[in-house]
């Protein structure tokens, strides 16, 4: 496999706030309830847990928005070239859902 060239992205649409329908200024991010990763009453879990850089599903997302944004701009001007966006875009994050049941005992 042909190794990966970066992209570097020097604009974004990202925003930290946003206003909701209500006109509220609201972040724009998973709420508190979301990130909490505690279980409920039943021992199930589900919450949203941030991606770090470098994380493998991160790294592979960079590698699937890259492939897009090339292929969308004119990539075909490279072929063979894979890429990678160096990093999100600024004020982007990836999360990861986490959903379990309760954890049995084994006796």
């Amino acid at each position: 496999m042909a190794p990966y060239r970066p992209i570097y992205l020097t604009r974004s649409d990202g925003k930290l706030e946003i206003v909701s329908k209500s006109r509220k200024k609201e972040l724009n991010a998973p709420t508190a309830d979301q990130l909490d990763s505690k279980p409920d009453a039943k021992g199930n879990t589900d919450y949203f847990k941030e991606l770090e850089l470098g994380d493998a599903k991160e790294v592979d997302w960079r590698r699937k928005l890259g492939g897009m944004l090339i292929r969308e701009i004119g990539g075909q001007d490279h072929p063979g070239s894979n890429y990678i966006l160096a990093a999100l875009p600024e004020n982007y994050r990836l999360y990861e859902r986490v959903k379990s049941g309760p954890v049995s005992e084994i006796t």
